[in-house]
């Protein structure tokens, strides 16, 4: 049963991000953000989720244990997802999320070594199973429900939900041990010696840093790029689920191979796939089969996203 709260943890913590996804670069289109900002306050966001996730979490861990530290991270999340829609400047925007990231990165690290630690070595496979089915279920709800909330209600619904979902996700929390780790020490020492012990992990975390790269970029332009043409909130809530799927599917296909293929003759073409359906993606195919699946059944053309959420003067805000 314990795998089954982690995982309740990790589909609630994952839906309430994935909710904001088609709608925060919206959001802060509307609010006046030039596209350059718009990128920069969803990248300061990722930049202190890796600093909290590197410096802070193990720091935390063995401080106030991993119970209260998956807490923190929960509660303090679903604060600033609440506080973000009435922020009204563009240092607030930064400053929320820069905070936002620095409580997120305080969960995974945690999560993962509880998930880790649930099972033996030979059930430890089993144990992932179930914790990503979880995760990939969060994946594949959270665009669609926050792209509905979008446009039933508005840009800034799927923010206070997600808050909500953040809060109730505290409720598995007792599944995490209140141990504390052991100190480190300076973990930049740690790291230096974890470089040491073997010369594939800093090819690992290149290879890390480009996939979150090309995440950010899409999962921050592909909804500007999408409004322009005309799709709703909804709609590009559909092209994430639609990827969540291609994800989930992927996973299984690569899972399968790795028995015949090594990881790392795997790894080339399959960041080329990845690079050409993306770019593709961006012009065709996608776009087209949202609008087939979700067109009006009068016939009507859509409204699109700039006519139902018009842009206010806010005074320069």
């Amino acid at each position: 049963m314990r795998i089954h709260a982690l995982g309740l943890m990790a589909f609630g913590s994952i839906t309430s991000i994935m909710m904001t996804i088609p709608v925060l670069s919206l959001y802060l289109s509307e609010r006046g953000l030039p596209p350059a900002h718009v990128g920069a306050v969803i990248g300061a966001m990722s930049l202190a989720i890796v600093f909290a996730e590197v410096l802070v979490a193990p720091a935390a861990s063995s401080r106030l244990g991993r119970r209260a530290t998956v807490a923190i991270a929960l509660a303090g999340s679903a604060i600033m997802l609440a506080v973000f829609p009435q922020v009204r400047s563009l240092s607030g925007f930064y400053l929320n999320r820069l905070i936002f990231g620095g409580l997120r990165g305080l969960l995974w690290p945690v999560v993962f070594a509880e998930v880790t630690e649930h099972a033996s070595p030979e059930r430890r496979e089993v144990s992932f199973a179930i914790f990503w089915m979880y995760f990939g279920l969060g994946t594949l709800v959270g665009p669609a429900i926050g792209g509905v909330l979008g446009d039933r209600f508005s840009l800034m619904a799927p923010f206070f939900v997600a808050a909500v979902i953040s809060m109730l996700t505290l409720a598995p929390v007792v599944a995490v041990r209140p141990f504390r780790d052991p100190s480190t020490g300076n973990p930049l020492a740690t790291y230096r010696t974890l470089l040491r012990m073997s010369p594939a992990i800093p090819r690992v975390w290149a290879l890390t840093l480009c996939n979150v790269t090309i995440f950010g970029v899409y999962t921050t332009f592909l909804p500007l790029h999408a409004a322009s043409r005309g799709l709703s909130a909804a709609q590009i809530g559909l092209i994430f689920t639609g990827g969540a799927v291609s994800f989930i599917l992927g996973q299984d296909l690569l899972r399968r191979l790795v028995d015949r293929i090594s990881a790392e003759r795997l790894l080339g073409p399959a960041l080329a796939a990845f690079g050409l359906i993306w770019a593709f993606a961006v012009v065709l195919p996608v776009i087209v089969i949202a609008l087939l699946l979700l067109r009006d059944r009068g016939g009507m053309p859509h409204q699109t996203l700039r006519e139902q959420h018009p842009v206010h003067d806010h005074g320069g805000e």
